[in-house]
């Protein structure tokens, strides 16, 4: 599948006396291109949202990444 990779800001809490975070998103995190990426990525110490379409498959990437990550299994396509 394709991968996407993605810096956003982090939700602005600054309110409420939080932080800005930066995280990556890395779409196609199942296998492939983007698992590599997602990897890559968690080495670097970037925290990380994954997403593909199987759960097994995010579940292998995410314990191959260090730090901080969290898997969503969705179609992106739709």
């Amino acid at each position: 599948g394709g991968f996407r990779v993605g810096a956003c800001g982090g939700m602005d809490n600054q309110a409420a006396g939080g932080d800005r975070r930066a995280y990556g998103v890395v779409t196609g995190a199942g296998s492939g291109i983007g698992q590599a990426v997602a990897w890559a990525l968690s080495a670097a110490g970037v925290p990380l949202v994954l997403v593909g379409r199987r759960a097994e498959a995010l579940a292998e990437t995410q314990a191959g990444c260090e730090g901080t990550t969290q898997a969503v299994a969705s179609d992106v396509a739709d």
